[in-house]
């Protein structure tokens, strides 16, 4: 600058810094354009990718896939035995909170089978060498004992006079059968929801057993009046698993 006036080489000079400056603002501003169009990119792919697995949850928490339901059994047993009196009929009581009875921490008590078991093997015991087999029916009472009553694989009711044990059944929780089923769920809380009720098989179990003596022809040794008889109770106890089924399409 000469006097107050800006030379030509000054004027140059102030021109090119000028343009400099401004060629490194759109430097760091393209850069800046490119780091956010690049950062806007990679949280597209993320934002995609989340929103594919959130899609797939959604999917398979609405759809429904077949799964296998398997349990795995217990058993708990205790037994009664007395001698009933020829024509005697009794009622005897198995009190399920028996600690006999109660099945393993978790299972759920699925069904009861019951065995009524007559001392007399073929016509013949120690005492009586000559008694004849005795006639024995039993039944299940129907009482308030948490069960299925009502359904048609239970055995009540039944009776024996060829020295035979007497079986009985009581199916407890519903649609209990003890092998593995396939059902449909979506997932498998939903699936195991319905085998985890506990409060089946609460109660007291009563089987009744009428006893009528058939002795021998009169004799030395005819002296058959009475019948020693064991009542066997076996609660069958269960803990249901699921597992999927891969069906390839």
């Amino acid at each position: 600058m000469v006097g107050g006036i800006e030379s030509a080489d000054d004027l140059d000079k102030g021109i090119v810094e000028a343009s400099s400056e401004i060629f490194a603002l759109r430097e760091a501003n393209l850069s800046m354009i490119l780091l956010v169009i690049f950062s806007i990119i990679i949280g597209a792919f993320n934002v995609h990718d989340w929103l594919n697995v959130e899609y797939q949850k959604g999917l398979d928490a609405i759809t429904q896939k077949t799964w296998i339901v398997e349990f795995n059994q217990t058993s708990t047993s205790t037994e009664f035995q007395d001698v009933w009196q020829d024509e005697e009929s009794r009622i005897v009581e198995f009190y399920m909170d028996d600690s006999e009875l109660v099945p393993m921490e978790g299972y759920a008590v699925g069904m009861i089978n019951i065995t009524v078991s007559p001392d007399t093997v073929d016509g013949f015991t120690a005492a009586d060498p000559i008694a004849q087999c005795d006639a024995i029916s039993a039944s299940v009472v129907v009482n308030d004992l948490t069960a299925q009553w009502e359904s048609g694989a239970n055995i009540l009711s039944a009776q024996d006079s060829s020295c035979e044990d007497i079986h009985l059944s009581l199916l407890v929780y519903p649609d209990y059968q003890g092998g593995n089923i396939t059902v449909s769920g979506v997932n498998e809380f939903q699936v195991l929801q319905p085998w985890k009720n506990l409060g089946w098989g609460d109660g007291v179990l009563e089987i009744k057993v009428d006893l009528d003596v058939n002795t021998a022809e009169p004799g030395p040794f005819a002296t058959d009046d009475d019948e020693e008889i064991t009542i066997t109770v076996e609660v069958i106890g269960f803990l249901a698993n699921a597992l999927p089924v891969d069906i390839e399409m």
